[in-house]
């Protein structure tokens, strides 16, 4: 069996792709997807220049403006990018389920919840197509359980040798749990073997 852990965000979206069988798994892919959903706007968001950039221009003898320092592209740009991320993850692996983190804010201004559920929107009508079995669940509800057998905060400290982020380790946390609530791979078997499995996956890659 073949499923997915998503851990959305605009900046740190991560996610996993997992291969189990009942007594072991393996880590197929652990990444980071850079084409995410920046700008809710029809326009072009520029930066503002830092003064390393202006000191940069005045060196290379040019004026620097406003408009010489595009941050993130318009929807109409990214939207077709993540599409085709998540739709290539999808046509190489035979996914059989999904699991993503819903998005709660903790005191976030801004559109991000909006940019967020657009990326599971997103996510939920390429699966729905493709017949992927799909689930969303806040934090607490997996990192309790997955804390009552392992805990997290080590998981991210031995992560941290391979580079190997938080939130990627998330992703994988999710995929190991969604696989014990669907009685694939008890999260006690599993939980055991992830260090292990991170490591082999990192000398693999």
């Amino acid at each position: 069996m073949l499923g997915m852990g998503y851990d959305a965000g605009t900046h740190n979206a991560a996610y996993s792709i997992i291969k189990l069988s009942k007594k072991s798994f393996d880590f197929l892919e652990i990444g980071m997807i850079d084409s995410t959903f920046k700008n809710m706007t029809d326009n072009i968001i520029y930066k503002k220049p830092t003064k390393a950039d202006r000191a940069k221009a005045k060196k290379a003898g040019v004026r620097l403006l406003k408009t010489d320092m595009p941050s993130f592209l318009p929807l109409k740009d990214e939207f077709p990018k993540f599409y085709k991320v998540i739709e290539d993850i999808t046509n190489e692996y035979k996914l059989e389920y999904f699991i993503g983190e819903r998005f709660q804010t903790r005191g976030n201004g801004g559109p991000l919840i909006e940019m967020v559920s657009m990326q599971l929107g997103v996510i939920y009508t390429i699966n729905h197509m493709k017949n992927i079995a799909s689930r969303l669940v806040v934090a607490s509800q997996w990192k309790n359980k997955v804390n009552s057998i392992s805990n997290l905060e080590d998981i991210y400290a031995y992560a941290h040798q391979f580079n190997i982020t938080p939130h990627e380790c998330d992703s994988t946390g999710m995929a190991l749990y969604q696989a014990d609530a669907l009685g694939v791979l008890p999260l006690e078997i599993s939980l055991a073997q992830w260090r292990r499995k991170l490591s082999t996956y990192v000398k693999r890659n």
